[in-house]
């Protein structure tokens, strides 16, 4: 994990002062099935999840495999970057084993902006809705139905449009390769004014986001994200957060079991289920991507409409009428 650290320019110093220099916030329970804890480092840049009894081996033996890919893929990959793995013992309680990773929604020091809007982006329309019944109770991260319902598209432009198709394509092929399922891609939304100012000073922060955020990607080069863009270039008013999460879970015998009675039993489409093959998730979940949630590069930019004079009608041969021509 140090050789990690380094690979994105974070110094242990530095790490340390993040994570231990002031009291770790959260602890609670996340919004998924898993039940497992999050906690924040004071400054926000980190975020550490337990891990549950399997996902740990997991871990540990495709570790060597996530270092190399990480590190030859480290500005492009959209995968977590994990920084660290450690064993928590608290008198009296269970043994926490937390991995720390990179906080995808943290805004850059000095951009003023706030993610409005998140959804958790399985590749599925099965269960995945959140009512506004949940959304009353405290359900803050929104599913790809809502997504699909609010009209939503991560609009990106001719540059980095066909970057992150590329990058979502070879990123999901590792995970199939790994038998790695139920994986999210997590987008956050943030609203502000589509104005050349705005991504020009943000331009010329971006050598001091840098230096605060050492481990930024080229997904995060505008105000911590990317901002959203027309076909043809022109600047929209959101800017968006990006990338994959949960990427501990192996396709093992419970999860084929549970795929074995879905479909078998419950008599389920064996294909839409959680609960199915790598290689089936992977290819429903770029699939989806591709066609629900990224905009689609290759379609023409609309041509602005440009006034036109009139003109004088032509001087056209009347028709007869249908009585004549009879």
């Amino acid at each position: 994990f140090w050789h990690i650290r380094r690979r994105f320019n974070i110094d242990s110093r530095r790490f340390l002062e993040s994570m231990c220099a002031e009291p770790l916030t959260g602890g609670e329970i996340g919004e998924g099935k898993s039940g497992m804890l999050f906690f924040f480092s004071w400054d926000k840049d980190y975020i550490s999840k337990t891990l549950t009894a399997m996902e740990l081996p997991f871990f540990q033996r495709i570790l060597e495999e996530y270092y190399t890919y990480m590190t030859c893929n480290a500005d492009e990959t959209l995968l977590p970057r994990f920084f660290g793995l450690y064993k928590i013992r608290i008198p009296g309680r269970p043994t926490y084993r937390i991995v720390v990773m990179n906080n995808l929604f943290q805004v850059p020091v000095g951009v003023k902006l706030k993610i409005s809007e998140m959804y958790d982006l399985k590749g599925s329309l099965r269960n995945r809705f959140v009512t506004d019944d949940e959304k009353a109770a405290g359900v803050s991260v929104l599913k790809d139905v809502n997504f699909v319902l609010a009209g939503r598209r991560i609009m990106l432009g001719p540059d980095y449009g066909p970057k992150l198709y590329k990058q979502l394509q070879a990123d999901t092929e590792w995970l199939k390769t790994h038998m790695i399922m139920d994986y999210s891609l997590l987008v956050g939304i943030a609203m502000e004014p589509a104005t050349e100012e705005a991504v020009a000073a943000a331009a010329e922060g971006e050598e001091e986001h840098h230096r605060e955020e050492p481990f930024f990607s080229m997904w995060q080069q505008e105000m911590g994200g990317l901002t959203s863009r027309e076909l043809d270039g022109t600047i929209r008013s959101e800017t968006y957060f990006f990338g994959i999460i949960d990427i501990l879970q192996e396709y093992n015998m419970k999860k084929k079991l549970e795929h074995a009675y879905k479909a078998q039993i419950l008599r389920k489409d064996p294909t839409k289920i959680s609960a199915v093959n790598p290689v089936v998730y992977g290819d429903r979940f770029f699939d989806f991507m591709t066609k629900q949630v990224l905009q689609d590069f290759r379609a023409k930019p609309k041509a602005k409409k440009t006034p036109r004079s009139k003109k004088s009608p032509r001087n056209k041969s009347p028709k007869p009428p249908a009585e004549a021509s009879a």
